[in-house]
């Protein structure tokens, strides 16, 4: 991981190869007073770089700082439900599925569903290859 930037409960941070970004991790803390204890991460992949470690790298580094810095207590995600390998990589971090969104977001014009699924810090090796 090697560019970050800090504004306002919002972080992000690259992955990159000779110049290349190979993949992007952004985190978003909630800044209401009852979620602040919450985190709402997104990740990307190149498709040139997937199942190369970047998404596994970039996974860890922001679960590292979420709970060893921001003072989170939870990390939620949204997966769209035909993306098995995103599925695979959360669930070995730790993530477990909590639900399904139908309809959540467009996509290619259609509106496609997403599994929400979240890791929480007390619970963390509670959940490691949970689904």
């Amino acid at each position: 991981m090697e560019d970050a930037a800090v504004d306002s409960g919002r972080e992000s941070a690259d992955h990159r190869s000779a110049g290349q970004v190979l993949g992007q991790i952004g985190i978003e803390v909630f800044q209401s007073p009852r979620r602040r204890h919450v985190a709402n991460i997104g990740l990307g992949v190149a498709e040139s770089a997937r199942r190369r470690g970047v998404g596994h790298t970039l996974m860890q580094a922001a679960i590292e700082q979420c709970f060893g810095w921001l003072g989170v207590q939870r990390i939620e995600l949204e997966v769209y439900t035909d993306n098995q390998a995103a599925q695979a990589l959360f669930t070995a971090h730790g993530f477990i599925r909590e639900g399904t969104a139908l309809g959540y977001a467009l996509r290619a014009g259609e509106h496609a569903d997403v599994h929400l699924m979240a890791r929480l810090k007390d619970a963390s090796a509670a959940n490691v290859g949970r689904t």
